[in-house]
């Protein structure tokens, strides 16, 4: 995908999606597409790459504490992930997940609280055990200040810097994804990755369940930031890609 507003490549990655989300029969059709949608993501920015540099490094994780709002497929790919590599039930990931992820009372408590519980996925070095399955948001949450995402720790007001290009192509293949998943008559809401990795993790075929229409997330807190502008771009991008 190249980095210029020209909505045709976009478009393309939408109608990809759906056609994924339309296979029938198979039950990790929602993982494959949020899959496909990170391989994008990646493959974008190593042809395209920001022209500022990130200080963002291994071990690193000021900003592995902040309120991540993710879709249902990059949640249940990255739980799918997880009970691959670790099938045990009580490994030390799994258990903290599931204490992460108790719900809280509301979104606002559930902000506050994230910016001092670290993510469950890290590891005791402070990287991330699943770095290669992350959501789009965590991929495009990059950083050209070590010295902001510090201050930002302790002022969840302060700004920290980043580069046009990981926003960008974030902002294309998230709504790319979202279009697909509207036409596809699928939840596209944005949910707290946190409580909904855990449902994922402790549900039993969560996926196929999902897919199948039961809402095994209804209890998850959905982000209300997206603005709702965004509804005519997502049906534009339907309407496009059906063509």
């Amino acid at each position: 995908m190249p980095p210029a507003n020209d909505l045709l490549p976009t478009v393309v990655l939408t109608r990809h999606l759906l056609g994924i989300l339309s296979t029938p029969n198979d039950g990790r059709r929602a993982s494959k597409a949020a899959e496909t949608v990170e391989q994008v993501y990646d493959v974008s920015l190593r042809r395209h790459p920001a022209r500022r540099a990130v200080a963002c490094a291994k071990g690193c994780s000021y900003c592995c504490r902040n309120f991540v709002a993710v879709s249902i497929p990059e949640v249940l790919f990255l739980a799918r992930n997880i009970k691959e590599r670790w099938p045990d039930a009580t490994a030390a990931i799994r258990r903290r997940i599931a204490d992460t992820g108790r719900p809280p009372r509301d979104l606002a408590t559930a902000r506050h609280a994230q910016l001092t519980v670290p993510c469950p996925v890290l590891d005791g070095d402070g990287a991330c055990s699943a770095y290669d399955v992350r959501p789009l948001a965590c991929r495009a949450y990059v950083s050209i200040s070590v010295d902001m995402c510090i201050r930002a720790m302790n002022d969840p007001a302060v700004d920290i810097p980043t580069t046009k290009t990981h926003v960008f192509y974030r902002s294309r293949c998230t709504t790319a994804l979202w279009a697909a998943l509207k036409a596809a008559r699928l939840p596209y809401g944005s949910y707290d990755l946190n409580h909904a990795l855990a449902v994922a993790v402790a549900t039993e075929n969560a996926e196929a369940r999902w897919l199948s229409g039961d809402d095994v997330f209804a209890q998850v807190q959905i982000d209300p930031s997206r603005k709702s502008d965004v509804e005519p771009f997502l049906d534009r991008l339907i309407a496009e890609a059906a063509l």
